[in-house]
Formats: C-alpha cells, structure tokens, sequence
C-alpha cells in the first residue's frame, strides 16, 4: 500500500450502532476534506440512525477515487462490521462497496471530477469510475439542481466516444434521476448581531486557485483606495501545499484592517461567521457552497459571483457581479449605504436559507432516503462494471 493513503479510521465510537436489533449504518468518506466533514456531522448528529463512520486522510484524491471504496470496505469487514447499510460521498466508487460489504449503497454527490477538473489527463479515468458508480446503486442524492444538470451534461460528453450499449446510455440518467437535497445548513433562532464596529467581509473558503484569490486581491485594491470606508476584512479556510502566493499579496494589502487571516479554531470561526455584516466569494465555480450558506444563516449580506448555482438559492438576496471590480463597487456601495445592517434584511436572509437547507430538515429527507432503501434492501441492482 503507497505511504500517500496513510491509515483508514472507523470512528465507531462517535456513531456505532449498540445492538443488531438497530440497522447497522455506515458513512464512508475516502476523502473528507471540510465541506464533507460539514455534512457528516450536520446529518448524522440529527439522524434517528446510529452510524460508524470509516474515513481515509483527505490527500492523494486520484488514488482514493479509485480505490477508497474498497479500502474502506476491507477495513469494515476486518473490523467485524456487517453493514445492512452504506451511504458513501462521490470520492468513492460505489461498486467496490457493494461487492465487499453485498448493501445497499447510498451515494451523495459533493461533487464529480468531469466539471471540476475539465483540464485533467484524467478525465477519462473519472468518467469511468463515476459511471462505475452510478452503475452500482440506484440510490443517488446531489447538492443541488445546477450540479445535477452540469454534472449528467458532463458525461453525456465524455461518453459520446464510447462503444456503448444501452445499459451504458443509462448512466446520464441515473444522474438526473438523483434527489436534489441540498446540505444540512444549521439556522439560529434569530440572525446574528453585527452590533456598532466596522463592518466585517468574511470570504471563507479554501485556499485554492478555483476560488481565485486574486479576484479577491482586486476586490480589496478597490476598497482600499477609498480610505473614507469603515470595514474589516477576515479571509479564513483551509490550507494545503499548493496554497497560492496572491495571499501574502492580500495580507499585505488590507494591512490592519484584516482581523483573521488562515485557517481558524472552530469557536474562532463560529464567532466569525455570526459577526459577519457581508459574505463574499469570488469562486469560478461552486456546486452548493457550503461556507456561505453558514453565513448567510447568521443574517450577512452575501456578495456572490453571478454563478449559476449561486442564483439557484440565493437570487433573492444577493448581490452578484461579473468582475472583481463591479464587486468593489458593490461593496462600496453597501458600506456607504449601510445596506448589511437592516434588521429586516437580516432575517429575510436568515430565513432564506431556513427555507432551502435547514439542518433539521434536511436531516430528515436522508433519513428518508435511508428508510426507503432498507426498505428496498432485498431488490436485485446489477453492477455493470
């Protein structure tokens, strides 16, 4: 086994089922990076279900696409698991569970590899292992109904090669047959308080070149050429070795005015995703957006770019632009105006996202998927691949 897959974790202390009178339920994540984790924890804290968890360290993604399902499994079965059911995020592929463990297979889609990386050498190894998948299970959940549409449009490109048949051509619609269940977002009771200092811009998101930072550094070299505006600035998220050089550029930038820079301890983070007055992302492309749904819960203006998946949930409360320029200018606008402060606009927003993806709600519609496919347990599903 390479070094680069590190040891594979069953967390059956946190969620393991007690008696064999309960189904037993595991969630497995070969790479379970911030986003993943999020879900996991939202969903299955709130589940009427007791759950094991297996996970892998979340690096070398070709490698655990590939073979993170099976390595999990292996590791279910030598630790004495006997699963009556799997529920797995796309970095898995689905038919190496279902051979090993012989379940049903629930799989939820984060993400797929086809419109993330369209620049891969490896997109014709995704293609396969995510038609491996959805091949594998007829139990499929996605993010949301941008991801679903880009996602089967994706295949139905990659697939035009193919020497297929008609048991192959039912993979772009196993992918539009997917329930959309947006993640468990928590939703406080009331949004939080922004109270009377500067107002704070939070962009929270990972530190990499889909997010484009250097959108980010122009939109705060238009702010701090009008020296009259009252604002902070924290840009926080996760980190990893190919972290961008721009954001040394934007720390130096926003000088001391920035009041959180880097990854942040959780209470740190919570304290500020309530406090924030604007949300802002500047990312080239998204299939939920996880970080500013969170913040928009708390009651911030968000400030987007006109992506479609952006308009898909937050068209009602949004402010979106095209460059990072127009950004400037809408957020000198705000500021001016005072537009984040409204308490009326503040539990629109709050209650928006309330209406979309609550946690508690939709904690309860993959309970239902779960029920649904127990329920289905002894239903023959061939695996193609």
């Amino acid at each position: 086994m390479s070094a680069n897959w590190g040891r594979a974790k069953c967390h059956q202390q946190i969620f393991r089922c007690v008696t064999r009178s309960e189904p037993e339920c595991w969630f497995l994540d070969p790479y379970p990076v911030d986003s993943h984790r999020f879900f996991r924890d939202q969903w299955l804290h709130r589940s009427r279900y007791k759950w094991s968890v297996a996970e892998l360290p979340p690096r070398a993604w070709r490698w655990r696409l590939r073979f993170g399902g099976a390595v999990l499994a292996e590791q279910i079965v030598a630790g004495g698991g006997r699963p009556d059911i799997v529920v797995c995020t796309s970095m898995c592929d689905a038919s190496q569970v279902r051979a090993r463990l012989n379940c049903p297979v629930v799989v939820y889609w984060h993400e797929n590899q086809l419109t993330y990386r369209r620049d891969s050498p490896d997109l014709l190894g995704c293609a396969l292992r995510h038609a491996s998948t959805l091949l594998a299970t007829r139990w499929h959940l996605i993010n949301s109904r941008t991801h679903r549409a880009q996602f089967a449009a994706a295949l139905e490109r990659h697939m035009r090669g193919w020497d297929t048949d008609s048991r192959i051509a039912v993979v772009p619609e196993r992918v539009r047959a997917a329930h959309v269940i947006p993640p468990p977002v928590p939703v406080p009771d009331t949004p939080g308080h922004v109270g009377d200092r500067e107002p704070l811009l939070l962009w929270n998101h990972r530190w990499c070149p889909e997010k484009r930072p250097e959108w980010l550094l122009d939109v705060v070299r238009v702010l701090h050429r009008q020296p009259e505006l009252s604002w902070r600035l924290a840009v926080v998220g996760s980190q990893n070795e190919a972290t961008p050089a721009v954001f040394d550029a934007i720390r130096a930038c926003a000088g001391p005015r920035l009041v959180a820079f880097g990854h942040q301890p959780r209470e740190r983070y919570h304290a500020l995703v309530r406090e924030a007055a604007i949300v802002l992302s500047t990312s080239a492309e998204e299939n939920f957006g996880i970080s500013v749904a969170e913040t928009i819960a708390h009651g911030a203006l968000p400030v987007l770019p006109d992506l479609p998946v952006y308009r898909e949930f937050w068209n009602g409360v949004a402010h979106f632009f095209d460059t990072p320029q127009a950004a400037g200018r809408i957020l000198s606008r705000l500021l001016q105006t005072r537009a984040w402060a409204d308490a009326a606009g503040r539990e629109a927003r709050r209650r928006c996202v309330a209406e979309s993806c609550s946690a508690d709600q939709q904690a309860t519609s993959l309970d239902e998927i779960v029920a649904a496919a127990l329920d289905a347990k002894g239903a023959t599903v061939q695996i193609l691949f």
